[in-house]
């Protein structure tokens, strides 16, 4: 293999805020590119990885055997990237009030 490659990851949430101050999930995403193209993301109602091109497959298999990197990816997908979301939102509308 001669020359740069580049593997890009995109990762994020997007909630609605609820009438009761609370929040619905309702999207998520995981996704890889390499080289520009599509590689993988991954599945959240399926709890799996899956392979947009070809040269993916081997990796989605190694990925989708091993529950510790699904069950982060989950964690991430519906806690984490929520409550990170959520604290950046306060940021701003506390900036936007100070």
């Amino acid at each position: 293999m001669s020359g740069a490659a580049v593997l890009q990851g995109r990762f994020g949430c997007e909630i609605e805020r609820n009438p009761d101050s609370g929040v619905s999930l309702t999207r998520t995403f995981a996704q890889y590119g390499w080289n520009g193209e599509d590689f993988l993301s991954f599945n959240l109602s399926r709890l799996q990885w899956e392979a947009s091109a070809g040269s993916a497959v081997p990796i989605t298999r190694k990925w989708n055997r091993d529950q510790d990197i699904t069950m982060e990816t989950k964690k991430y997908m519906e806690d984490i990237c929520v409550i990170d979301l959520l604290d950046s939102l306060e940021a701003e509308e506390s900036q936007e009030t100070g």
